[in-house]
């Protein structure tokens, strides 16, 4: 079983080719402040969107908040906005996720 963050090598390609793409994680990965060095040198506004399914989860609502303000207190050239909520709440997501459970099932 491949560990989180783990399933992709290197970076997602962005649906928008000139917006790069960097996967950070909460452990067993590149963490949020190496993914803010790189994209620091060429960028002064980044968006970190946590994929989490539920929003109702420490991570969410305690752990993401405080790394961000821990690299924001690091990089004060920068603007990070953080996305609100999960982005498992979002309908494309959902749908995704319920046609993806349906193929493990293997049901006709």
């Amino acid at each position: 079983m491949a560990r989180p963050g783990r399933a992709h090598r290197g970076s997602p390609a962005p649906a928008q080719p000139a917006t790069p793409v960097h996967v950070a994680t909460l452990e067993h990965g590149p963490t949020l402040a190496a993914a803010i060095a790189r994209l620091a040198t060429d960028h002064r506004t980044i968006a970190v969107v946590p994929l989490f399914l539920s929003p109702g989860g420490k991570h969410i609502k305690r752990d993401v908040p405080a790394l961000i303000a821990a690299v924001q207190a690091a990089y004060p050239q920068l603007t990070l906005h953080l996305s609100p909520g999960a982005i498992g709440m979002d309908e494309p997501v959902l749908d995704a996720l319920a046609a993806a459970a349906l193929r493990r099932a293997q049901l006709p």
